[in-house]
């Protein structure tokens, strides 16, 4: 990813926003460990409790951390900030009422899905909403409740799925209502 983001014009443009940029890779890979830990846990229910009680405190840093720069290496957009878009975004989906309190990080989503390439792929047929997979039994409990009546079938290897019609159903993927029931 380093070397396709400096030949693409995408890995800082100066020490500063180098430095930004490590210091973030390094603090969503924690993140990213502390969401996988909770996720797969054993003890799913307690680690979700837990889990969700810190989430503010890790959107509280990254939002510091943004502060007023639109992307989080300062004012050019780089490698890291699609990065922190797809865990951000994965977290904004899971409890979106947190976000009221971080209106920088729910800007920092929009600038990013308003970008045109971001954008014509993420409304093409091509795109897949569904942020953990099947196995993740966090989005199975949020899309459980929020599917409606099957609208149609999704076959994925020979095995069908049910499709929902709602919002939920369409932004995590066929697969997770057909798992939730």
């Amino acid at each position: 990813m380093r070397y396709l983001s400096k030949k693409h014009g995408l890995a800082g443009h100066n020490e500063k926003e180098r430095i930004r940029m490590d210091i973030l890779e390094g603090q969503l890979k924690d993140f990213r460990g502390d969401f996988l830990e909770a996720t797969f846990d054993p003890h799913f229910e307690m680690a979700r409790v837990e889990y969700l009680k810190n989430m503010p405190k890790m959107l509280s840093q990254l939002s510091d951390f943004l502060g007023e720069y639109p992307y989080f290496a300062g004012k050019s957009i780089s490698y890291v900030d699609f990065l922190a878009y797809e865990l951000i975004d994965l977290h904004y989906y899971l409890e979106p009422d947190v976000f009221v309190n971080f209106p920088n990080l729910k800007e920092f989503l929009t600038r990013i899905e308003g970008m045109p390439t971001i954008h014509k792929y993420q409304y093409s047929d091509n795109y897949i909403r569904w942020p953990s997979g099947l196995v993740v039994r966090w989005y199975k409990r949020l899309v459980a409740n929020r599917c409606q009546p099957m609208v149609g079938v999704l076959s994925v290897g020979g095995v069908q799925y049910r499709i929902g019609g709602n919002g939920w159903c369409e932004m995590f993927g066929a697969m997770l209502c057909a798992v939730s029931e």
